[in-house]
């Protein structure tokens, strides 16, 4: 379990990296749309692989996708949110990383109290938060 979290975490930095590399000629906001393009292609693969196969292979490799993917908003998302903002910026990057957090643990919730034999509840999860982070991102 280790080693499959431990990819994620690496999937997350790689898109940490780009979206360092690439903010630099690509705005935030188109940024923001990538990497949401990217968690919603990853939350269709997983969702389809978890239904389709019982191993773990596919899940890791649909997760890795939808992580890059994550690595690539939330800099960039941040960046937009602290734009705005430069009397009250410690208060406002406190408030993002506890909603953050926040949502991550309602979601966490949510998925974990769901009792499937298999990912599906996981792949729903990462699509409609996708789909969530893309809307937000063309609007």
């Amino acid at each position: 379990f280790g080693y499959f979290f431990s990819i994620n975490a690496f999937a997350f930095m790689a898109g940490n990296f780009l979206s360092a590399k690439y903010g630099k000629i690509i705005s935030s906001k188109t940024m923001n749309k990538l990497g949401s393009l990217v968690i919603v292609i990853g939350g269709i693969l997983l969702l389809i692989s978890s239904l389709l196969s019982s191993s773990v292979i596919p899940i890791v490799i649909t997760m890795f996708i939808a992580a890059a993917g994550v690595g690539l908003v939330i800099p960039a998302s941040i960046a937009n949110a602290m734009s705005h903002i430069h009397k009250y910026a410690g208060q406002a990057s406190s408030l993002i990383s506890f909603l953050q957090f926040g949502m991550a643990a309602v979601t966490a919730l949510i998925v974990g109290n769901i009792h499937f034999i298999n990912a599906v509840p996981l792949g729903v999860m990462v699509l409609v938060c996708g789909v969530f982070s893309a809307v937000m991102a063309l609007r």
